[in-house]
């Protein structure tokens, strides 16, 4: 037999009436106090879970509800109740630090895992989900801004745009089935610079046709971009930085209904830097494609390096292609491991 004092609440007014509760009898709790008396079954009592040392509270059929300041016995009272075990381990792990502790750790391992892993995966699904119709949308919007921004039209020789574009055209037709549009464009901040769009929009900038020394490190360059397109790393990238607009697409299922989401792209790619995974992923993409070239993957591995020595050490870069496509050490190294396997045209 369990004794515990509380206050009781009769459900029809605010006052406040001292009680004893008497549990083990018969399955029964007893409410005993002046000039009343009641008893209810063990089975009939709900309770609300407990929230630090706030008091207990047992609510009952007929309305009434009884509060219990925190007892050394009360454990043993919620052990009788019909389903108390959730309640009574969420209050021992409210009342231990140590529990806490752990917890805490465990939540933030979960939201490393979903930054690390979740988000990135599910950006990946959605991607390869869009509708082409979009991403060309997208895609031409995106332009349009850079248009009005930052490019102007390309100033190169007649010419030369059309001997390039000519080069690009027969190595296109090499890559995988994918639809690419070419641009050039004289973008005088972006200085030496190649970028992907959605729906394989490719520009080039003048800066960067200009620092090329010849044509096989602009096709490297191109093969690059085109890996970013192929493995739709535009638009995950993008739907990475945005995670109110990925978790939508994912939850809801409708694409169309991330519509708001879709007029802030062309900005976000403005501002746009590839993760090193994604910059890996289009080197290795570009590295594979002029070895089938019979083309030495050290034509691009040299341009980067030019580039790097133009804008200084290549974490502070701020502008150009170093910007957008951040250059490490391993990448020029990946590149020069492979150079090898390929021809030297």
């Amino acid at each position: 037999m369990i004794r515990l004092p509380a206050f009781r609440y009769d459900g029809q007014t605010s006052a406040q009436q001292e009680v004893e509760l008497v549990f083990g009898v018969a399955g029964k709790v007893l409410i005993s106090g002046e000039s009343m008396q009641k008893s209810f079954q063990l089975t009939e009592i709900k309770t609300k879970p407990r929230v630090g040392r706030l008091r207990m509270q047992f609510i009952f059929p007929d309305g009434s509800m009884c509060e219990v300041e925190d007892h050394p016995e009360l454990d043993a009272v919620l052990a009788l109740l019909p389903k108390p075990s959730w309640q009574n381990v969420i209050h021992k792990i409210e009342n231990r630090l140590w529990a806490i502790a752990l917890m805490l750790l465990l939540a933030v391992t979960v939201l490393f895992a979903v930054i690390q892993y979740g988000i990135p995966a599910g950006a990946k699904y959605v991607a390869f989900k869009i509708p082409l119709e979009m991403e060309r949308q997208m895609g031409r919007d995106a332009l349009s801004l850079f248009d009005k921004t930052i490019c102007g039209p390309s100033q190169l020789d007649a010419s030369r745009k059309a001997q390039l574009e000519a080069r690009f055209l027969q190595a296109l037709q090499q890559m995988e089935p994918t639809q690419i549009q070419l641009h050039f464009r004289d973008c005088g901040t972006l200085g030496a610079n190649a970028f992907a769009l959605p729906s394989g929009i490719i520009v080039f900038t003048d800066a960067m046709v200009n620092m090329a020394k010849n044509d096989n490190e602009l096709i490297g360059v191109l093969a690059h971009e085109v890996g970013h397109v192929v493995n739709r790393h535009i638009m995950r990238h993008v739907l990475q930085d945005s995670v109110t607009g990925l978790l939508l697409v994912l939850l809801t299922g409708d694409i169309g209904s991330a519509s708001s989401f879709a007029a802030a792209i062309p900005t976000m790619l403005v501002q746009a830097k590839f993760s090193r995974d994604f910059e890996t992923e289009s080197d290795d993409y570009a590295a594979r494609f002029l070895q089938r070239q019979g083309i030495s993957p050290i034509h691009l591995a040299n341009l980067l390096q030019r580039l790097a020595a133009e804008h200084g050490d290549e974490e502070s870069a701020s502008t150009g292609f170093l910007s957008t496509h951040p250059l490490t050490t391993e990448r020029v190294k990946r590149l020069n491991l492979v150079t090898d396997r390929g021809g030297d045209k």
